[in-house]
């Protein structure tokens, strides 16, 4: 296949689409980049691009988001495809980012930047799945917004970038420890979801963390959204907490018998 098949591929979706034909018309776009992807076509960026394109205006926003990605990824010109997802997915949402962004900032001790100061945005793509976009890097990461149960009883630890999003959303009336070592990627999920959490408190580092509980009486979070190399670490901290509260109390009991 060359360059002129990809013209031939998007005369033919153009043809079934004036026909009135689009359920074949997205076949026949999605077996074209199945086949380009197969055969690493050299027209694929462009073939992601307007297969992004197509997808939009069927309303299927997700794939479509997925698709125009892709193109960016591979180099299909970048500031083209910037604009389109910026015009597409961030403009249209920009009031309601900005929104949630200053009702979680105004939780945080220490404020956070600007809403007009952040480096990049996070856009969520679905319950699934949302997007960090860093332009000024030319990079854009997909994250799988990893869901677990939580007992609405207790507060929250994020320990991990995939859990920020599911943690928002499940902090109303709760307090959110969030471990975010890349500062602005957490600031850029803040725009996600309105938490509804009674305050939002930040560690860079387990180092951070591992006295926060030490030195107050504060209630410990029982639940733990994190990836296997940090879960065991948070767990262990919160747990050497409450061995030691335990023996605090136990020690105070027997100088109340004395």
């Amino acid at each position: 296949m060359n360059y002129d098949q990809k013209t031939l591929i998007l005369a033919e979706i153009q043809r079934l689409v004036d026909q009135g034909q689009i359920p074949e018309a997205k076949n026949f776009f999605a077996k074209s980049v199945a086949i380009g992807e197969k055969e690493k076509a050299s027209y694929l960026p462009e073939l992601y691009y307007e297969y992004g394109c197509f997808l939009f205006n069927l309303e299927d926003y997700e794939a479509a988001l997925e698709n125009l990605v892709k193109s960016y990824d591979i180099g299909y010109e970048r500031k083209t495809v910037k604009e389109v997802i910026v015009y597409a997915y961030i403009t249209p949402n920009l009031e309601t980012l900005r929104a949630n962004y200053q009702a979680n900032k105004a939780k945080i001790a220490g404020g956070a930047p600007e809403f007009e100061d952040l480096p990049y945005l996070a856009v969520p793509a679905s319950d699934e799945v949302y997007y960090l976009f860093d332009w000024t890097r030319e990079k854009i990461a997909k994250v799988e917004n990893h869901q677990i149960p939580v007992d609405e009883q207790t507060d929250i630890i994020a320990a991990a970038r995939e859990y920020y999003y599911y943690a928002l959303e499940q902090g109303q009336d709760k307090s959110l420890y969030f471990l975010c070592p890349e500062r602005d990627e957490f600031w850029s999920c803040l725009a996600m979801a309105e938490s509804g959490a009674e305050e939002i408190i930040l560690f860079s580092s387990l180092n951070e963390l591992r006295p926060y509980f030490s030195d107050t009486d504060i209630a410990l979070p029982k639940n733990v959204l994190a990836d296997e190399e940090s879960h065991p670490a948070v767990t262990e901290i919160l747990n050497t907490e409450y061995e030691r509260r335990l023996a605090m109390f136990g020690e105070a009991q027997k100088t109340d018998l004395i």
